[in-house]
């Protein structure tokens, strides 16, 4: 299958393609430590790193590996978080969701109309039957938010970190279609 890559918009929010103009926003998420705590990421150092990291993202999403949004207020037209649909299983029909919102836009809906908008657009457009998703078990906003979005919790699953030497507890969250 031909991944496509459309450009989503909500009321308040553009989830787009991102691209090396976004590097120094997206570094803002991806070196931030403490945003990051609850999954096992090398946290980058430098700009540069993330320049790489979107080239990859692009090249992911060409080859039909991925799909992963930039997702953009519109109004500020700041760079936000990112929400992405990969690990796809039984020929397109099953993936897991991620998504990463940085703090300072966080507790303000964003997330949950990101996540809403892919979603519609996997369920309704390419016809996923399945998605997963999983959270750290402390992380209680994010167990909150795929609840409220209809996923189901199936299991909580002990993780050994590669970079993050510990031992991450995650919640596995499943929503069909």
């Amino acid at each position: 299958m031909n991944l496509n890559l459309p450009v989503l918009k909500t009321n308040r929010l553009l989830l787009r393609r991102l691209n090396e103009s976004d590097a120094l926003q997206l570094f803002q998420i991806r070196g931030n430590e403490f945003l990051n705590r609850h999954i096992d990421v090398q946290i980058e150092k430098t700009v540069e790193q993330t320049v790489k990291y979107i080239e990859k993202i692009n090249t992911g999403i060409s080859d039909s590996k991925w799909l992963l949004w930039g997702v953009e207020e519109m109004k500020t037209h700041q760079l936000i978080g990112t929400v992405s649909l990969w690990q796809f299983e039984d020929n397109f029909t099953v993936c897991e969701l991620g998504y990463v919102t940085h703090p300072d836009f966080q507790g303000l809906g964003y997330t949950k109309e990101a996540l809403q908008a892919v979603l519609t657009y996997g369920f309704n457009q390419m016809k996923l039957l399945q998605v997963s998703a999983y959270t750290e078990k402390g992380n209680s906003e994010s167990n909150f938010l795929l609840l409220s979005l209809g996923f189901e919790y199936v299991k909580t699953m002990e993780e050994e970190g590669f970079y993050k030497k510990r031992t991450f507890h995650m919640n596995m969250y499943k929503k069909n279609h």
